[in-house]
């Protein structure tokens, strides 16, 4: 737990950083996926980092993949322009929880 809870507090604070002061509060699970996708490219890496973060496991390696990483954005994406009505949280979901329950490499 206290891996997930060092990730997301960094991710907050990475997210945080990029966005403008007005809009430091994101709630996931109301941002429609169409909002998503038409966010900069830095938004949308800070809320993917913050998801990744998100669903890491406790007893998961400290290890930031950034090639899975861009593997989540890549597929959330898809997923967004699919299902633009989706909330970004709803359609994660669907995508980062699988590929974190995937079996670790290296454990």
């Amino acid at each position: 737990m206290f891996a997930k809870a060092n990730v997301t507090i960094i991710s907050t604070l990475m997210l945080s950083a990029s966005l403008p002061a007005a809009a430091q509060d994101i709630d996931l699970d109301q941002l429609p996926c169409s909002q998503f996708l038409e966010s900069d490219p830095t938004a949308a890496k800070d809320i993917v980092s913050w998801l990744a973060g998100y669903y890491t496991y406790a007893d998961d390696l400290a290890i930031i993949d950034a090639g899975k990483m861009q593997d989540q954005e890549r597929l959330l994406k898809q997923l967004c322009s699919e299902n633009k009505a989706m909330s970004v949280l709803s359609a994660s979901e669907k995508i980062m929880d699988k590929m974190y329950k995937e079996p670790s490499t290296g454990r």
